[in-house]
């Protein structure tokens, strides 16, 4: 698992954690913000993502993911470990989202259906 916190991410694999490699650009971290606030958008408004807001935020989101994944390896010590898993969370202060191997990134935390006062 890919696992992103605003600027700091490791890859967690084979029971270790692994810092992501400094080589890796930023790109990936604007990707992952991108798709973040495409979910956010429509959970503000209490609707649906739409079709368009849902193809760009899948697409944002896997090409994050291949930067991460496919950059080939990450440092332990002084062997190198290919990532493997390629499911990511990433997190900021205004929320997130989790993508499995599916590659469809699902709003964290998720959409509050109740409010407190309808209780």
């Amino acid at each position: 698992m890919i696992l992103i916190q605003s600027e700091f991410g490791i890859v967690i694999q084979d029971g270790k954690l692994y810092p992501i490699p400094s080589h890796i650009p930023d790109p990936p971290l604007e990707k992952f913000r991108a798709v973040s606030q495409l979910l956010r958008v429509s959970q503000s408004e209490g609707r649906p993502i739409s079709a368009e807001e849902r193809s760009l935020a899948d697409r944002y989101a896997a090409e994050g993911i291949e930067a991460v994944a496919g950059a080939g390896v990450i440092a332990d010590g002084h062997a190198q470990v290919r990532v493997t898993d390629r499911s990511v969370a990433f997190f900021d202060e205004d929320g997130g989202f989790f993508c499995g191997s599916t590659g469809r990134p699902i709003p964290f935390p998720p959409r509050r259906t109740t409010e407190l006062a309808e209780l």
